[in-house]
C-alpha cells in the first residue's frame, strides 16, 4: 500500500511512466502495466501530473486490466498527465479494461479520456482482483533468510544474541542498552 505526503512531486499509484520508446515492434511487450491493483493515498500540496494509477503513458505504453483504489487528494484519480488526451494512437487506444472503484477511489478526472475510465463497485473490483489471481493482500512476510545469514539484528534486540541471555533480565538489558552508546 502506497502512502505519499509531500509538497510538490510527480507521483503515481503504481508506475509513473509507461512507454516503450515508440517502437511499434514491441507494443504490448515493453512498457506494459497489466493485471494490477493500486491501493493507498497520495496527498500533495501541489500536484504535478500525478495519478492514482500512473502518471504518463507517452508513448505506446500498454495499460490493461488494472484497478485503482487510490485516494489522490490533489491529483488525478487515474491518469496524471494530459498526454492521455493527446494522439490516441500513442496513448489512450493502448488502455483497456482499467477501472476506479466507487466510494473508494478519489481524485479528479480532468482529462476527456480519464472520464471514459469506468468506476465499478467494490464487490466487482474484488471479483476482478480474484480473477486476476492477485493475492498480495493475503501475503505475510517473515524475516528474510539473508538477515539470519548476515546476523542482522534489530538494534534494540542485539542483547538477545548474547550466549548467556536470560529472558528474566529483559528490563535490565533494555536499561543498559539505553545508557550504552556502543550498543
Amino acid at each position: 500500500m502506497l502512502k505519499l505526503l509531500v509538497t510538490k512531486a510527480k507521483a503515481a499509484g503504481l508506475v509513473y511512466s509507461s512507454q516503450n520508446g515508440a517502437n511499434n515492434y514491441t507494443v504490448g511487450k515493453e512498457g506494459v502495466l497489466r493485471n494490477s491493483v493500486a491501493k493507498g493515498s497520495i496527498e500533495l500540496k501541489e500536484a504535478v501530473q500525478s495519478g492514482g494509477l500512473l502518471g504518463t503513458n507517452w508513448a505506446l505504453g500498454t495499460i490493461e486490466d488494472n484497478i485503482t483504489m487510490m485516494k489522490v487528494k490533489t491529483g488525478e484519480m487515474v491518469f496524471g498527465h494530459s498526454d492521455i488526451d493527446a494522439d490516441d494512437y500513442f496513448t489512450y487506444s493502448r488502455t483497456k479494461r482499467n477501472y476506479s472503484v466507487d466510494g473508494v477511489s478519489e481524485g479528479k478526472k480532468s482529462f476527456n479520456n480519464s472520464r471514459k475510465i469506468p468506476s465499478i463497485s467494490l464487490a466487482e473490483a474484488e471479483q476482478k482482483i480474484e480473477a486476476m489471481g492477485i493475492t498480495a493482500d493475503k501475503f505475510t512476510s517473515s524475516k528474510p533468510i539473508e538477515d539470519k545469514l548476515n546476523n542482522s539484528l534489530n538494534k534494540d534486540d542485539q542483547y538477545k544474541a548474547i550466549d548467556s541471555y536470560d529472558a528474566t533480565r529483559e528490563l535490565a538489558y533494555r536499561n543498559i542498552a539505553k545508557t550504552s552508546t556502543f550498543l
